[in-house]
């Protein structure tokens, strides 16, 4: 099997405007606006998300992408490895 074709997902925190982070903490789903990033952020990772070729799955606090291992090898500098058991 090729792995370059293996399809990988992800999710994007983003910063959020009041400088809280969904990182490292339980979030309380009574002030979840804390936690969001601004809409223009959102828009501009979408963006470049896009222009690099990941698909857009969800869009909320954070954002699920996904693309071909290729292009997660290629944006982000990393080498996957599979290993059989």
């Amino acid at each position: 099997m090729n792995n370059k074709q293996n399809i990988i997902m992800a999710s994007v925190y983003l910063k959020s405007q009041s400088g809280k982070s969904l990182l490292n903490t339980t979030v309380p789903t009574s002030n979840l606006e804390d936690y969001k990033p601004s809409e223009e952020a959102v828009n501009k990772a979408i963006k470049i998300l896009e222009k690099k070729g990941f698909k857009i799955e969800a869009i909320g606090i954070t954002i699920s992408i996904s693309a071909p291992q290729e292009i997660f090898e290629k944006t982000f500098n990393v080498q996957f490895s599979y290993e059989r058991s």
